[in-house]
């Protein structure tokens, strides 16, 4: 994880920044709760905390950003807004924003966490209410004249998906908006189908408290929204905006009129992308990486702008092919969305602030990276996780040190804070080397497996990379269940996928294997070790003993010590 040296410097550029290109007038609140689960989601997947927060931070920005463009459409603007909910809002990623532009009196957040709605009700002075797993248990005498659900409706099941649409609506003043986000079928993973159902669900959750058969994964097709839409307000008409949430979720919007009119909405999107890592190719030469991509359809180029300590360093144009991009997003638009630029700083100072940003072909501009060198640097990931057996639990990814200390890194894996396994990267993964560009990372694999004490998926699970410096990166930290399951890499094991069983079967032989030639590969050098010490002391022998044997009368001379004089 990042120092929080790196963490404090992170946090005053962000606010600097954002209170700047928002026009805030009042200094940003970067309080931050200690159970925020996008903090924490976001942690995991860049290894590094002070990352976390200048991503977390960003997409609380580009939250409103979005919000603004549809309270202005239908509304004019926030003014003409008496009440205001954030339903589902968590820890207040949304909120530290929003109270910027509404007032707080007209503000209501809620959710199933109870300390997540005291806590915003403490840190941001908001109305709030704690929300219910049915929802025909929530109680709220109050509406709204804009409701606004950012990633829930993507976690429901298909038992609550229309019941909660349903009861959110009845809370709409008349000719209120209803916003809300789903993943929509570009999402599906690989080698999964669509059921006819429309709607996909998949049962894994970052929020522990909560049943993973209430709150999961899921995916839908416009079709199945469209229908619920029509269950839950009577008429067929919605706006969809694809991609409309941060390039990652659907937005449908809802207007409580028996006829409304969404002609008049042009949705602007805001050029999205992120700075996937940098490193040193050379002393005082910092290599960036990364992808930026622009949906509006101006026809313009998108520029990236690349700033150290405020002052502009390069300008890059995205062309690098990145067909991963488009396979994900599902859009030709993405193919050629890959940038990466080079350029020379006085030193190789790893706390120096780098600021990257997206400008679109109409001046419209997002912040992809705020933060230091040093968070960027990669460190190392976890790929896959599975159950090998009952109470076996097999974990593999990455790690690498950069620096140029040339000694081992140590991946430990914790569950429930014990320590289980130990390992050391070695195993060969040419695809790390041809991503980076790099051969320090040619043999950064690592994998490991060990024993549980029972199956609970609820079990915290944290690894983490020690490097020779004693420094430690943190490689993941949350439930085995979020581990096991993310949609694009889902290798939880269950007793009808028997392909999938066996092939962390041969994973756990394979690492036992790997563990027993590592053994033995350490017993040969102990081995050659005393061979070459016996050999050594066997000639410093035969160096002694040869003028013995020349002068035998010399092995009873007493020894004189160094400066001595000879007795008279």
């Amino acid at each position: 994880m990042g120092s929080t040296v790196d963490t404090e410097l992170t946090d005053q550029a962000v606010r600097a920044l954002l209170q700047n290109t928002l026009g805030l007038f009042a200094a940003l609140n970067t309080n931050i709760h200690k159970n925020d689960q996008m903090l924490g989601f976001v942690a995991a997947a860049r290894s590094s905390e002070a990352v976390a927060r200048s991503e977390y931070f960003t997409s609380g920005a580009q939250l409103l950003k979005i919000l603004e463009q549809l309270v202005v459409w239908k509304f004019g603007s926030f003014e003409n807004l008496p009440a205001f909910l954030d339903f589902a809002s968590g820890y207040g990623r949304f909120t530290r924003f929003l109270v910027h532009k509404l007032p707080a009196d007209r503000i209501w957040v809620s959710d199933i966490q109870a300390d997540a709605v005291d806590f915003q009700q403490a840190e941001f002075g908001v109305h709030g209410f704690v929300s219910t797993v049915d929802p025909a248990d929530l109680e709220c005498e109050q509406t709204f004249d804009t409701i606004f659900v950012a990633s829930l409706f993507s976690h429901l099941p298909q038992a609550t998906f229309t019941s909660w649409l349903r009861k959110l609506c009845s809370l709409l003043k008349p000719g209120g908006l209803l916003a809300f986000s789903v993943h929509g079928e570009s999402s599906l993973p690989a080698g999964h189908t669509m059921p006819d159902t429309g709607i996909w669900f998949g049962e894994a959750s970052e929020i522990a408290s909560v049943d993973t058969k209430d709150y999961g994964t899921a995916i839908v097709t416009e079709a199945f929204v469209r229908d619920a839409i029509v269950a839950a307000t009577g008429h067929p008409t919605y706006r969809r905006i694809q991609y409309g949430l941060q390039y990652h979720q659907d937005i449908y919007l809802v207007v409580n009129e028996p006829a409304p009119d969404f002609s008049g909405l042009s949705f602007a999107y805001l050029p999205h992308g992120t700075v996937e890592y940098c490193l040193w190719t050379a002393p005082g030469e910092l290599r960036l990486r990364g992808w930026a991509a622009d949906m509006s359809e101006t026809g313009m180029p998108l520029e990236v702008q690349v700033f150290i300590d405020e002052q502009l360093q390069n300008k890059t144009a995205p062309s690098i092919n990145r067909s991963d991009l488009r396979e994900h997003f599902k859009d030709d638009r993405f193919l050629y969305a890959g940038w990466e630029c080079s350029f020379h700083l006085p030193d190789d100072d790893p706390t120096q602030i780098i600021t990257v940003k997206a400008i679109s072909g109409n001046g419209v501009e997002s912040l992809l990276y705020l933060g230091s060198i040093e968070s960027l640097l990669p460190t190392g990931k976890v790929d896959l996780c599975g159950w090998t057996e009952p109470g076996r639990l097999y974990v593999a990814g990455w790690a690498a040190d950069i620096s140029e200390t040339d000694s081992p890194v140590e991946v430990q894996v914790f569950v429930n804070e014990q320590l289980r396994q130990k390992s050391l990267p070695s195993i060969n993964r040419p695809d790390l080397r041809e991503h980076f560009k790099d051969d320090r990372f040619l043999y950064a694999g690592w994998e490991c497996s060990f024993h549980t004490p029972n199956d609970d998926p609820t079990q915290i699970i944290m690894v983490k990379a020690v490097f020779p410096s004693g420094n430690e990166s943190l490689l993941y930290s949350g439930t085995v269940a979020s581990l096991l399951s993310p949609p694009d890499t889902a290798v939880s094991v269950s007793d009808s996928d028997e392909e999938r069983r066996e092939e962390l079967r041969q994973m756990h032989l394979k690492e036992e294997l790997r563990q027993m030639h590592s053994e033995l590969d350490q017993r040969l050098e102990y081995i050659r070790h005393l061979e070459a010490e016996i050999e050594r002391k066997n000639a410093a022998l035969e160096h002694h003993e040869t003028p013995r044997r020349r002068c035998p009368w010399q092995r009873f001379s007493p020894r004189r010590r160094p400066g001595a004089t000879k007795r008279k």
